[in-house]
């Protein structure tokens, strides 16, 4: 759905974030996610601020 929302251009995609679904009980919960510097593969990419 994020990639609908980017390519589509309509609505605010979820940049450093992370949507959790619990479809049983239909409770969404975002999240927010950072980047870890030390990681090889992407630790060295610039952050993107919303």
């Amino acid at each position: 759905m994020e990639a609908i929302k980017v390519l589509g251009g309509f609505g605010k995609p979820l940049l450093g974030k992370l949507l959790s679904c619990d479809l049983k009980d239909l409770h969404f919960k975002k999240v927010r996610i950072q980047r870890d510097p030390q990681c090889p593969e992407c630790g060295h990419l610039p952050m993107q601020v919303s």
